[in-house]
């Protein structure tokens, strides 16, 4: 977020894109961390065989992969439907 403010912006497009592009980077982390997890569970589950999976932790990291996907998902399609803005 420094960089935005150490930046300087020919116009207001220019200045909302740049603020666009971080929020957009605040969701990587989180999405690289749902990855990690259900690459750990399919592992336990289609590899090892032999260890126990809690349904509800399934449960738990779905929900938070399907709403991570709709809060992606809703941004995208606002962007898009306001480019300039």
């Amino acid at each position: 977020m420094d960089a935005l403010f150490q930046k300087e912006f020919d116009d207001p497009e220019d200045l909302m894109l740049g603020i666009l592009q971080q929020m957009l980077s605040t969701y990587q982390a989180p999405l690289d961390w749902l990855s990690d997890k259900i690459d750990e569970y399919e592992k336990e589950i289609f590899v090892n065989r032999h260890g126990k999976i809690s349904v509800q932790a399934l449960y738990f990291q779905k929900s938070k992969a399907r709403i991570s996907k709709k809060n992606t998902s809703a941004h995208a399609k606002r962007t898009e439907s306001n480019p300039g803005k």
